[in-house]
């Protein structure tokens, strides 16, 4: 009766279609759920103006949207559309959300993903909540508050009962230039790749062999919004700070078997990287490595058992970006560089642990900085700080640990100092996990280099460079990142 007293609604029938209409007081619902439910880490509101850069909803339609800190999958929201059917459109985006969500909790926070598995995504008439928590009285908190009223035409769905709707589908309309992968010119500018091995699907991941590849589905919105994103930075910065985006193809738009191209629903990264180059305005430097990457796509450049690239990788990367920064790149040759063996990555997982994945293991070759005096300070998401080195000796890290070598792994915040290049330019980094393997090539360059995870990160992108004085700001990201609602989300909220 207490949730029942706090529920300011007002419940018409909507003339003809039989459907309920709450007019709901949507600060007070929230502020109940967030007092009668509880989440696992303090959850921070979405401004409004930044919702539409999480979720495309209908015009008209009220929304309040709080989040965790990036390192939690928790959520709470509610969405009060103008009717039932524009309801309906925010329960299929929400259910998309959830499924794009797990998928980018998966390869970094995988206790995370479980939780997403269980998300109340349910529709009350015109109005859709949205929670995601381990507290499993969300659900009877959501039906309790509207059950007053009557529960007129509800729908449900959770990131595990929707599992067929895979993260990469987007629900846009693909062309047919990018439904499907295309093979490389057949002229022998690339080396061609054989088939080793049957080919397995397990949805959004395919295996050949040992060697496991992430399918990629092409999202012109999401395109939009993070071109958008990065523009933003690059006006606000505009005469002050150079901006460059490094966008990152997947090993499956690199090393897939010729004999796949064409055969398997992942669309062509070129053409994608094409779109969203054309996308940036004129004042953002774009380093587009596919062509690069693609000459040398017999050799060991992403790990087998893993989504990311290796070190050698993310040198062909860094030596398209020296040539558009106008910097001479330093060899591998010229660098020390040590393995780490017996690495299975995310695709192990992914897979439902492949026995031949688990057989023949990756291994990670780190290359250090050729400076002798660098330092590297990190601060976690519960604001610890930690002195670390840019290349950690991660021999007795568990088999799937061996990745975060590179600059300390994914921490909302890192500062790798040269000492050498004392009065040298500063740039600021803005990645996902991708950007880890690149960034130890880069602290030859820069005095102070100022890592940013947007996923964990707090602030104002813009105004943190400007107070930094950097010279540079370089978002590394990879193109499954950049087709994601949820992460371009989060990024935008940091500009």
């Amino acid at each position: 009766m207490a949730v029942t007293a706090l529920l300011a609604v007002l419940c018409l029938l909507a003339a003809g279609c039989g459907s309920e209409i709450y007019e709901i007081d949507e600060e007070r619902f929230m502020d109940d759920m967030l007092h009668k439910v509880t989440f696992d880490c303090e959850l921070s509101r979405l401004q409004d103006d930044a919702v539409d850069a999480f979720f495309t909803i209908p015009e008209g339609t009220e929304a309040v949207v709080y989040m965790g800190n990036g390192a939690y999958a928790d959520h709470a929201a509610i969405f009060e559309a103008e009717d039932a059917p524009a309801a309906e459109k925010i329960l299929e985006e929400l259910k998309g959300y959830t499924d794009d969500l797990k998928h980018s909790f998966e390869d970094y926070i995988p206790q995370e993903a479980a939780k997403i598995d269980r998300a109340v995504v349910v529709q009350k008439g015109n109005c859709v909540v949205l929670c995601i928590t381990s507290d499993e009285t969300a659900k009877s908190f959501v039906d309790g508050y509207f059950a007053s009223a009557g529960v007129g035409d509800e729908k449900e769905g959770t990131a595990e009962q929707d599992a067929e709707v895979q993260p990469e589908d987007t629900g846009e309309e693909v062309s047919a230039e990018e439904e499907k992968t295309e093979e490389p010119v057949k002229e022998s500018k690339y080396p061609r790749i054989e088939m080793k091995g049957e080919l397995k699907d397990y949805g959004n991941v395919i295996a050949v062999g040992d060697t496991a590849y992430e399918l990629y589905s092409y999202s012109s919105s999401v395109g939009d919004k993070y071109a958008a994103a990065v523009n933003s930075a690059a006006d606000s910065l505009d005469g002050q700070t150079r901006v460059i985006s490094v966008m990152i193809p997947l090993s499956s738009g690199i090393t897939l078997p010729n004999d796949l191209y064409g055969e398997i629903p992942s669309s062509s990264q070129k053409n994608a990287l094409k779109k969203l180059t054309e996308k940036m305005n004129e004042n953002v430097t774009v380093v587009n490595p596919y062509v690069n990457l693609m000459k040398h796509r017999d050799e060991y450049i992403y790990f087998r058992t893993d989504h990311h690239w290796t070190a050698d990788g993310a040198y062909y990367a860094y030596e398209e970006l020296c040539h558009e920064m106008g910097l001479e790149p330093i060899s591998r040759e010229e660098r020390k560089s040590v393995d780490f063996e017996g690495f299975v990555g995310s695709f192990y997982k992914d897979t439902g642990e492949n026995p031949a994945l688990k057989e023949h293991p990756d291994t990670v070759r780190a290359y250090y900085p050729v400076s002798q005096n660098t330092s590297l300070t990190y601060t976690t998401a519960e604001g610890r700080t930690n002195n670390w080195e840019v290349i950690w000796n991660v021999n007795d890290y568990g088999s799937s640990m061996k990745y975060s070598t590179f600059i300390a792994g994914d921490n909302p915040y890192t500062v790798i100092k040269n000492e050498e290049l004392e009065d040298g330019p500063r740039c600021v980094v803005v990645k996902e996990s991708f950007g880890n393997a690149l960034v130890p090539f880069l602290v030859d360059h820069y005095s102070r280099i100022y890592v940013i995870d947007y996923r964990y990160w707090k602030g104002d992108l813009a105004a943190f460079a400007a107070d930094k004085e950097a010279d540079d700001l370089i978002f590394m990201n990879n193109l499954s990142m950049i087709r994601s609602d949820y992460l371009v989300g989060k990024l935008t909220s940091i500009l």
